[in-house]
């Protein structure tokens, strides 16, 4: 139970750094960079959390398959791109849960370069410090 929410707790710290520092207009309103920011790091973190549980869990396995993955594709759940680059993996390169985490802190990275996100040390150390912990406890279970 403590792993499960920790991991949670995680998600949460990363979407929360994300949103609060995220390029706004003058009325405080998120612009159309940030939005697609947030939905982006949102889309990543549900893939990489259902991918965590379909590791470790035999229930979930299934979603972690071609068919599986192909049926989320179908749903809108992940772009064709996503799709081919997940489906390409395997546990030896890191596996769709890690890629997901990639796809994260790039994303973050790439904000900072373009100003979405502040180009801060200390944001960027904290981003970095978050994802390993998230990363870590992952790779923990089981």
């Amino acid at each position: 139970y403590d792993t499960t929410r920790k991991i949670q707790g995680r998600i949460n710290d990363i979407g929360l750094l994300v949103a609060s520092t995220v390029e706004r207009d003058d009325q405080g309103k998120y612009t159309k960079r940030g939005e697609n920011l947030l939905d982006d790091i949102g889309n990543y973190s549900r893939l990489f959390h259902l991918f965590c549980w379909a590791k470790y869990s035999k229930k979930f396995q299934v979603l972690s398959t071609s068919r599986g993955m192909s049926r989320m594709l179908s749903r809108g759940i992940m772009s064709r791109t996503e799709y081919n680059t997940l489906t390409s993996l395997s546990s030896s390169n890191g596996g769709p849960h890690n890629a997901c985490l990639t796809w994260i802190l790039v994303k973050c990275l790439t904000a900072m370069k373009d100003n979405t996100l502040p180009n801060d040390h200390a944001l960027r150390d904290l981003l970095f410090h978050k994802m390993c912990d998230l990363r870590g406890t992952f790779a923990g279970i089981g």
